[in-house]
């Protein structure tokens, strides 16, 4: 499986902590520190959650799985999924262990007596009397 080992990307410059003075600051003055270990592609995310890449994009689509367009507009993207979010996707969609309940068994019906060939009136009628009875 393949998987991209990124840096930090933009550090601090005291040894990886932010300064005081960075955080009131707005604009290009403003330090940020963004950091994540690993970065999926949809392929290793489908194999690693044993599914196909449609479910992984819909799972993406619906927002259930969070993704960083890493690619160049929104025609052409190029998804990748941080291993923080594909640990958050599987803690929420995490299913508690059921004991199986073993069902009542389905009631049998049993099968009308067909009427003659040519059955009369009365017989007919009261074949009509035990179907409404069943019911």
């Amino acid at each position: 499986m393949s998987a991209y080992r990124t840096r930090d990307l933009i550090e601090a410059h005291d040894g990886g902590t932010m300064p005081a003075e960075g955080i009131g600051t707005k604009g290009y003055e403003a330090r940020i520190e963004l950091r994540f270990g690993i970065a999926y592609r949809l392929p290793d995310v489908a194999e690693k959650l044993g599914i196909s890449l449609r479910q992984v994009q819909a799972h993406i689509d619906d927002g259930s799985l969070v993704a960083v367009n890493v690619g160049r507009g929104d025609e052409r993207r190029d998804l990748r999924v941080l291993d923080d979010d594909l640990d958050g996707f599987v803690r929420r969609r995490r299913t508690d262990a059921v004991i199986a309940v073993a069902f009542a068994k389905p009631k049998l019906f049993e099968r009308p007596v067909p009427l003659g060939a040519n059955p009369t009136y009365a017989e007919r009628r009261n074949a009509r009397i035990r179907k409404m009875k069943e019911i």
